[in-house]
């Protein structure tokens, strides 16, 4: 398998095998040095819990015997132990809520319990019999599965004990929970094999047979180490293991990235090295790959002069040549390979660019050759080429220094300047006419409010050209507002675009009135937050987006005069406005990929009475995408400012919507509309 690689596919391998070795070697040093530092950071830390709780069981004593003396000493407490079981029981409460201890228990001379507390532990016979004989005892103490500090104190009458009172408290949960412990530490207490306390519920003592260990609780990875108390008493601190490995994380971290460097470093030397000592034919065989790879290869520049060094000198000669023509190519990215001007992205790129300045008038022109694909027939298609190259030549030489000229399509040229554009346009197409022998017709706007886009400015000038061409070919003509009437030659520029065009179309409506300005992309998200709110799949959501931003798109072709009237219409008026739905459907049909959406734009001003136009269909003949697009429709229309006007509150328009339930509107996403503004309201006011 070796034998089969190349020379320098061995080195490679080699250097990373040697990365590999060092750096997973370094892994484990790291991982070992981790468990290290795990189990010094608990032992520092069980020494740590362990002294702090040590000093809390002296401290505790030493509160206890202070207590427990006091009332030892107290007359009520002295003849307590005459009284009756009960009354001392009562008196015992009293003091140890008055102290705030765990417990206290009484004995009388002969070591006999004759009153507790609740909660009292047992197991005090060794502290009560040191205290009958005249010594206060204090300590830790073991019974079972339990431990207590207690203090025991004699109460004396005259020179005679009558009576030891034992002030106590449990190691418990709560207790340890109160003691000092290192952050992110836990506590358990055990005693003759069973756990006393612990700071964390449901563990069992097995675990704990060994001096140290690990163990896993609640999704916790444990370190823990036991530290003796007692004989039979110790005490297990449990640290975080993760914690204390997570100082190690940047290290490892660091490390995997310079394991993935010093691979892509050592490959890199290696293959240096290969080259530095393959012969120089395999040198030759790498550079030829890597140029066949589209890489450029390091240049031989050899000053052998046998066979070798002539092929690579030759093959030196010819990565140049082939370099030189590709930097060439990339200079002529934003170039037309035929007539040598800027192509239509880059003419674009400038248009937006001048346009979002703002520190200009802009005219743009749009000059296309009339019946280039007869003259092709004709002619030839190398005549052709030389007839646009001829053209763009003397366009170019008709323009001011300062004007830009492209090749915008095909037979189409574009140019952007002053004012001046509509007088120099005519002087093309004259010269055009008069040099060449053919036509040209000539589409111009100034970019204004309603082209203050680029892809407005650029379907302004299509449009005018359009209209030059259905007058008669070779004319200029001005670009007089976004009018399409419905013939289906005006229609034609269309059958090459796509959904951006018409989009652009519907804006351009929207750009004609300040008040309608954003309709339509209202409606559309109105709609298609009703398609959600109704439960519809995705992609019936979609189509209601893209159907809503074009239904009003027909309105390109009603005269401002009605279209922008800020009164009432009049009958005539009304009858040119209902004419859009059916002008809209016919504009998109020319794009078969929106086909779906022409039910929702010829019928979005259906009613579901029948009242609706065009066609007066009603309830469910009408398409569910128009019946939606409708309400949306309806809703924006009457929630937004109009010169004669203003527009009305939300909750008016919904009281609208919900009395043309079932004339005007279909009656379930009516509701379904109003229950959906409503929801939004609600959450806009948490």
């Amino acid at each position: 398998m070796l034998s089969r690689l190349s020379f320098r596919a061995k080195i490679v391998l080699f250097t990373l095998s040697i990365i590999t070795i060092i750096v997973i070697s370094g892994l484990m040093t790291i991982s070992n040095l981790t468990q290290n530092q795990i189990q010094k950071s608990v032992q520092s830390t069980t020494q740590h819990t362990s002294k702090a709780l040590q000093q809390s069981i002296e401290q505790q004593e030493l509160v206890l015997e202070i207590q427990a003396r006091f009332f030892a000493d107290r007359p009520g407490t002295k003849n307590v132990y005459q009284a009756d079981p009960k009354s001392i029981r009562v008196h015992l409460e009293e003091v140890k809520d008055l102290n705030k201890v765990g417990w206290i228990v009484l004995f009388d001379s002969r070591g006999k319990a004759i009153g507790s507390t609740r909660g009292a532990s047992e197991g005090q016979s060794q502290a009560v019999k040191s205290a009958l004989g005249g010594t206060p005892s204090k300590g830790l103490y073991t019974n079972g599965n339990s431990v207590a500090i207690l203090a025991a104190e004699p109460i004396k009458v005259g020179e005679y004990i009558q009576a030891v009172l034992v002030f106590g408290r449990n190691i418990d949960s709560e207790f340890l929970s109160s003691v000092y412990r290192a952050p992110g530490s836990q506590s358990v207490v055990i005693a003759n094999s069973g756990i006393v306390a612990s700071t964390i519920p449901n563990l069992n003592p097995s675990d704990f047979n060994s001096d140290h260990g690990f163990m896993i609780t609640k999704d916790v990875h444990y370190a823990w180490h036991a530290n003796k108390l007692g004989s039979d008493l110790k005490m297990v601190t449990l640290v975080d293991a993760d914690e204390v490995a997570a100082t190690f994380q940047p290290i490892k971290n660091a490390l995997l990235v310079l394991f993935v460097v010093g691979c892509s470093l050592g490959a890199v030397g290696a293959f240096w090295i290969g080259g530095l000592v393959s012969k120089p034919i395999e040198s030759l065989i790498g550079a030829s790959k890597t140029l066949e790879n589209g890489h450029w290869p390091t240049p031989f520049r050899s000053e052998r002069t046998d066979e070798i060094g002539v092929l690579q000198n030759a093959f030196d000669n010819m990565t140049d040549s082939i370099r030189s023509s590709r930097e060439r190519l990339i200079q002529m990215v934003d170039l037309d390979p035929l007539t040598e001007k800027i192509n239509y992205r880059f003419f674009r790129r400038l248009v937006s660019e001048a346009i979002q300045s703002g520190d200009q008038e802009i005219w743009l022109g749009l000059i296309d050759l009339d019946q280039l694909e007869a003259y092709n027939q004709q002619h030839g298609t190398d005549s052709g080429d030389k007839l646009l190259i001829d053209i763009a030549n003397l366009v170019q030489d008709a323009l001011p220094e300062e004007f830009q000229l492209a090749r915008y399509s095909g037979n189409q040229f574009a140019l952007m300047g002053g004012a001046e554009v509509e007088f120099i346009a005519e002087q093309i197409r004259r010269s055009v006419e008069a040099t060449l022998g053919v036509t040209v017709c000539i589409g111009i706007c100034h970019v204004d409010e309603v082209t203050s886009r680029d892809d407005l400015a650029l379907l302004a000038i299509e449009l005018a050209v359009g209209q030059a061409k259905n007058a008669g070919r070779n004319r200029v003509r001005l670009f007089d507002g976004f009018n399409i009437s419905t013939d289906g030659e005006a229609l034609s520029f269309l059958r090459k675009s796509s959904y951006a065009a018409v989009k652009a179309l519907a804006e351009a409506v929207d750009a004609k009135d300040e008040y309608t300005r954003g309709h339509s992309t209202r409606v559309a998200e109105y709609a298609r937050d009703l398609a959600q709110a109704c439960g519809y799949d995705s992609g019936f959501v979609d189509l209601v987006f893209v159907t809503g931003t074009l239904h009003d798109v027909g309105k390109i072709g009603v005269p401002d005069l009605a279209l922008k009237k800020p009164g009432k219409l009049t009958d005539e008026e009304f009858e040119m406005v209902k004419l859009h739905p059916a002008l809209g459907e016919k504009i998109v049909r020319q794009i078969p990929d929106l086909a779906e959406t022409l039910p929702g734009i010829r019928s979005h001003h259906e009613r579901w009475d029948g009242a609706g136009y065009p066609d007066a269909i009603s309830g469910e003949d009408i398409p569910l995408i128009a019946r939606v697009l409708g309400v949306a429709d309806t809703f924006d229309a009457m929630t937004s400012d109009r010169p004669y006007r203003k527009g009305l509150s939300e909750e008016t328009a919904l009281r609208a919507i919900e009395e043309g339930a079932g004339t005007q509107f279909d009656p379930a996403l009516a509701r379904a509309f109003i229950e959906m503004r409503a929801a939004k309201a609600s959450q806009q006011a948490a």
